[in-house]
Order: C-alpha cells, then structure tokens, then sequence
C-alpha cells in the first residue's frame, strides 16, 4: 500500500480534503471526507473478496479515496463531482506512479460511480471495480442513524436501513 500512503500525504490530496470540509462545514447530510473514502475503500475491498473478484487492493483504495475528491470544484465551479474527481484524480496517480492501465480502470470507475453498473454475472475485468465503487459508496451511508435522514434527498428504497458491513 506504498503507493496509498503516498496519495493520502500528497499536499494536493490533502488541500481537496481540507477545501471539502470549508464547503461542507454546515451540511447536514452525509460529509465527504476522509472517514467516508475509507469507508468505501474497506466495503469495497469486502466485496471484492465475497465476490471473488481479481481488482487489486491498492487499485480499490486508489479508486475509494479519490472518488469523491471533486466535491470542492461542484460547490465553488458547479462541475460535476464524478467529473471533477477524474480531473484531479489523474495527475495524483500519475505522481504515484499508477501505470496507464491502473489509471485507466481508476478514472472509468471515478466517472460512473453514480450509475448502476452491470450485473456482476455480466462484468468483465474492467468493471469489476466499477461494481465494487458504485455499491460500496452507496452502502457506506448509515441512513438509519443520521439526523438529517427526514430530510435526505435520497428516495426512501435506497436509504440504508440495515447495516450489511
């Protein structure tokens, strides 16, 4: 995990988490930061291994910590998150030294992290990891226990009302 203690202290990574948290200081939905990129990253790493899936774990973390990274550019630019997030997301692994084809499968799964992905039955290698971000952010949220849950955006099927990791 080499390469992911490397993101984590890179001054830009933590320059996006820190202007996150300013824009999100009054939120009173689910937050973006650091407790919910590892969130997803243990989930979907717990995926991986229920589903037998061959994602590597540091490509996992890559994808969980830097999924949501564009938060910031939504609330100041009003681009897209999922956009926003593969545009600083790239050069991050790059200066960690994820090769082309670890970006490549990082990035397509940063950018459709808000759509439903393919039946696993149906995935291929590339989508793999696709699945495992989608479903692992989606189950990250403590529905049940959140203060704002009456007032959550979120339609009432996909609140999370058990607790399954």
């Amino acid at each position: 995990m080499k390469r992911i203690n490397q993101l984590i202290r890179h001054r830009d990574f933590q320059f996006y988490l820190k202007e996150i948290e300013r824009f999100e200081a009054e939120r009173i939905f689910c937050k973006h930061d650091i407790a919910h990129f590892f969130d997803v990253a243990r989930i979907a790493y717990i995926l991986k291994l229920e589903n037998h899936l061959k994602v590597d774990r540091e490509i996992i973390y890559a994808a969980a910590l830097l999924h949501d990274i564009g938060r910031y550019l939504e609330y100041k630019k009003d681009i897209p998150h999922d956009q926003a997030s593969v545009q600083l997301a790239e050069p991050l692994l790059i200066e960690t030294k994820f090769n082309q084809a670890e970006r490549e499968i990082i990035l397509s799964a940063i950018s459709s992290h808000r759509r439903v992905p393919v039946e696993i039955s149906k995935m291929n290698e590339s989508q793999e990891l696709a699945y495992l971000l989608f479903h692992a952010d989606k189950s990250s949220r403590l529905c049940l226990f959140c203060p704002a849950r009456d007032a959550c955006y979120w339609e009432e099927t996909r609140k999370n009302r058990d607790i399954n990791y």
